[in-house]
């Protein structure tokens, strides 16, 4: 993830404050190389998706895998490729496919659903 004004509280609400948020998390991301901004705009685009798909019945949280948090799930995890999504602490999935994803999130929902008899 890229390091944002999102990552320091009081920088945020500063720049929040004087109206330059926008502008300056701008020139931050086009600071990055063009490979990962795509690959960051495709994480949002498959977020929305899955989103919209689940709604409620689903938590995202995303964690920077180069935070210590972020280190110690991949060693967990045992991944070391990104972005990877960890689904009920049992299956891991690296990659932005969307079809892959739901294939592993589904089974987890309907054994949640009541049965009809």
């Amino acid at each position: 993830m890229p390091v944002m004004l999102s990552n320091c509280p009081s920088c945020k609400l500063i720049f929040h404050e004087s109206g330059v948020e926008k502008e300056v998390n701008k020139e931050i991301i086009d600071e990055y190389p063009a490979e990962m901004r795509e690959s960051l705009s495709k994480l949002s685009e498959v977020i929305q998706q899955l989103e919209n798909i689940y709604g409620e019945q689903i938590n995202i949280s995303l964690v920077n895998a180069q935070s210590f948090t972020g280190i110690y799930k991949s060693l967990l995890h045992r991944t070391s490729t990104y972005p990877a999504f960890i689904i009920e602490k049992n299956d891991v999935y690296a990659g932005l496919e969307l079809s892959k994803l739901r294939d592993i999130i589904d089974p987890y929902l309907m054994k949640d659903e009541p049965r009809k008899t």
